[in-house]
């Protein structure tokens, strides 16, 4: 591993269904093996949000199992140590 202790961290308050057809982009999604980022697709004149995966090879979710996360973070580190290098919160509009 070239960076120790990189993680996601996801706010549990920001839980939404992912299986539904209004997740938001950037949203992080965990799905089947993997953890990902909602993306459009270029080229693409309607909404057709793909999960991108960040993580794969992660344990089996459960058949159907899927949830994400409008608020999430990029963190380094671990305990007194720990900074948050990217936040995203979609729980707001955008200005």
């Amino acid at each position: 591993m070239l960076i120790p202790i990189v993680r996601i961290e996801v706010d549990p308050a920001s839980v939404l269904d992912s299986n539904s057809h209004d997740v938001p982009l950037g949203a992080i999604v965990r799905r089947g093996t993997i953890l990902g980022i909602m993306a459009k697709l270029e080229r693409q004149v309607f909404y057709s949000g793909q999960v991108v995966p960040l993580v794969s090879g992660l344990p089996e979710a459960r058949d159907g199992y899927a949830v994400g996360f409008r608020r999430w973070a990029i963190a380094l580190g671990a305990d007194e140590d720990r900074r948050r290098l990217f936040e995203v919160d979609l729980t707001e509009p955008a200005a």
